[in-house]
């Protein structure tokens, strides 16, 4: 593909970052954590009230991910080559946690880890509301297909 793009020239770099936060669920009386199943939830309402913010310079895009706990956020529009827009960076980031954490219920947090490390270890007990273990897409004896996003293409990637 060199070949391709070998005489390209004055074209502009754009370029962005993603962050992926698992959402939480703490429950205190019990001293225990599980995967909050609601980032899907959480993204239509993150998206709908950025259209409400889209007159604004700064925007936050927020993209489904594998699991139903979890969120990637980029920004909503690309930086460019210039060195101001690296200051956008830290700024954008802090925008999108924000604007994330005015979402959450009361009991949950949404950190910025791609991974859960009790995931298949807490049974039933696992994740808010309640999945059940196994499934014809995970086949699983650890996790459920509950945990999946309802994306279709995240059950297909599971299955292949």
């Amino acid at each position: 593909t060199l070949n391709r793009v070998k005489n390209l020239r004055g074209d502009e770099l754009l370029w962005g970052d993603e962050v992926e936060y698992g959402i939480f669920h703490l429950d205190h009386k019990n001293k225990k954590i599980r995967l909050s199943l609601r980032a899907d939830e959480v993204m239509k309402e993150l998206n709908e009230k950025e259209k409400l913010h889209c007159h604004r310079v700064e925007g936050c895009n927020w993209i489904p991910e594998y699991g139903a706990w979890m969120i990637e956020a980029t920004p909503s529009r690309p930086y460019t080559g210039y060195t101001n827009d690296l200051m956008r960076v830290e700024r954008n980031m802090r925008l999108r946690r924000k604007r994330l954490l005015t979402i959450l219920g009361e009991d949950e947090v949404a950190p910025t880890v791609s991974v859960f490390p009790l995931l298949g270890t807490l049974g039933n007990d696992g994740s808010v509301p309640p999945t059940q273990i196994g499934g014809p897409v995970t086949q699983s004896e650890y996790i459920g297909d509950g945990i999946i996003n309802p994306h279709p293409r995240f059950a297909t990637l599971s299955a292949n």
